[in-house]
């Protein structure tokens, strides 16, 4: 009689004894795949350490640069007198800007029977300060605007 072939349920494990040359070139395989596995790990070392320095020069670089500039800026600006720059010479004069005096406006007094001119200077105007409206007085506002506006077109007095 035929043996039923085997069902998924069942399962033959058949292990098959491996000859010495296949023992032998799956030792050698492993002993290369360690070397190369070696290999690569220090590669993968001195990639990241070229990076790191990399890295580094370009941040001293960077800070150098930086630190140059607020120099520059923070420094208070004085000319150097050297050889090259000549000091001012004496025989040019020297230009002095002198400020108009302000124009004062003058009002003539029509119905007086005299042609006196009077002095007249107008007050300076005070400017309002400035006042931070919150949220709720902003809306309110614009609410009022929508309504006034509701109401002189609903009345024709736009």
């Amino acid at each position: 009689m035929e043996e039923p072939p085997p069902t998924i349920t069942e399962e033959i494990i058949v292990k098959k004894e491996r000859t010495p040359a296949q023992k032998q070139a799956l030792l050698k395989a492993r002993e290369k795949a360690i070397q190369v596995r070696n290999e690569n790990a220090e590669l993968r070392k001195k990639t990241k350490e070229i990076e790191l320095h990399e890295k580094k020069q370009k941040e001293d670089i960077r800070r150098k640069q930086i630190e140059e500039e607020y120099n520059k800026i923070s420094e208070p600006e004085t000319p150097k007198l050297t050889e090259e720059t000549p000091e001012k010479e004496d025989d040019e004069p020297e230009v002095q800007y002198v400020k108009r005096p302000k124009k004062k406006k003058i009002i003539r007094v029509v119905e007086s029977s005299s042609d006196d001119e009077v002095e007249f200077r107008l007050p300076k105007t005070r400017r309002e300060p400035l006042i931070e409206k919150t949220e709720d007085e902003l809306m309110q506002e614009r609410k009022l605007e929508k309504y006034e506006k509701a109401r002189l077109k609903l009345f024709g007095l736009d």
